[in-house]
């Protein structure tokens, strides 16, 4: 692996794992980003997951005032680390009141076609939630579409992650309610200062933390502006 200093996103696959343990054999720095790999790099450059709960409790509670809100999912695809999605879990179920059920759907599927099939099938299905979190932009496009194909728009409230292109237009269209998304010029400026810090000054820090943003139809124009003015 020839490199002074490695910034890494990626699954959590053994592949991935050994190729880590190799570059910490050659004594190459690691900066892990969003998902620390059980701890295997030598930092780690994300948000915190306790707060991505409490930022989609408070959404949930946003729609309460509005809809009946009755029923919460978190949607769980094989991308999706399973120590985050407890912790998310955990934190959600602080801010949620004892009336609103909280679970977990797990999504099998080795591509996004099986997926989507997947997904469809829990959407159409009696034990659709009224609030649907997906923690994978993979899962929030297929949602996305499938609510929109079979003309659910409303009917599920969809929280996600992230902040591509399409899903910015379907927060503009009204299809995705919000996305607890993070701070992306944060990230990059974190990751390179991390990779510094290992290479150049010979630090450690095991954790830094990447402040959220929640974009919603009420600042998704802004948000857009914001980004346009970076590049």
């Amino acid at each position: 692996i020839p490199a002074d200093g490695i910034i890494i996103r990626s699954d959590a696959s053994q592949e991935v794992n050994d190729l880590i343990a190799e570059a910490k054999e050659q004594d190459i720095p690691v900066v892990s980003v969003i998902d620390d790999y059980s701890g295997q790099t030598q930092d780690y450059v994300g948000v915190s997951s306790y707060d991505v709960g409490q930022a989609y409790g408070q959404l949930v509670l946003d729609l309460q005032k509005t809809d009946e809100v009755q029923k919460v999912t978190i949607l769980q695809t094989a991308e999706d680390s399973e120590n985050t999605i407890r912790s998310v879990e955990a934190s959600l179920l602080e801010v949620l009141p004892d009336e609103i059920a909280l679970d977990r759907k797990i999504i099998e599927g080795s591509d996004t076609f099986s997926i989507e099939e997947n997904i469809q099938d829990f959407i159409l299905s009696e034990d659709a939630p009224d609030v649907l979190i997906c923690m994978s932009t993979v899962a929030a496009i297929c949602a996305y579409h499938i609510v929109v194909d079979c003309n659910r728009v409303g009917d599920i409230q969809l929280l996600v992650n992230y902040a591509t292109g399409e899903i910015l237009d379907a927060i503009e269209k009204g299809g995705i309610f919000a996305s607890v998304s993070l701070d992306t010029q944060k990230l990059g400026s974190s990751c390179v200062q991390c990779l510094d810090d290992l290479v150049c000054e010979g630090k450690k820090s095991s954790y830094r933390s990447i402040p959220l943003k929640v974009i919603t139809i009420d600042n998704v124009a802004e948000y857009r502006s914001t980004l346009e003015g970076t590049q």
